[in-house]
C-alpha cells in the first residue's frame, strides 16, 4: 500500500496534507498512537518544507509493508 503526493509548498496545504495521511494512515490499518506519531512526523517535514523549500512542490511518499511504514 502507497502513497504519494506533491502539494504547493504553501502553509495553507499542511491541513489537507494531514487529512489526506490521516485517511491514508486508517486505510492502512494504523490508528491510535502509531497514527499520530506517523502524522506528527509528516507534519514536521511538510512544515519544514514550507519554511526551508524555496517555493517547489513538496514531495511525500510513503508505503505500508510488512514491518510498517516507510
Amino acid at each position: 500500500m502507497k502513497l504519494a503526493l506533491s502539494v504547493p509548498s504553501t502553509a495553507e496545504m499542511l491541513s489537507s496534507v494531514r487529512h489526506t495521511v490521516l485517511d491514508w494512515l486508517d486505510g492502512a490499518g494504523f490508528r491510535g498512537e502509531r497514527a499520530h506519531d506517523v502524522l506528527l512526523v509528516v507534519s514536521e517535514l511538510v512544515t519544514n518544507g514550507v519554511i526551508h523549500d524555496g517555493g517547489d512542490d513538496i514531495e511525500l511518499y510513503l508505503t505500508k509493508d510488512d514491518k510498517g511504514i516507510c
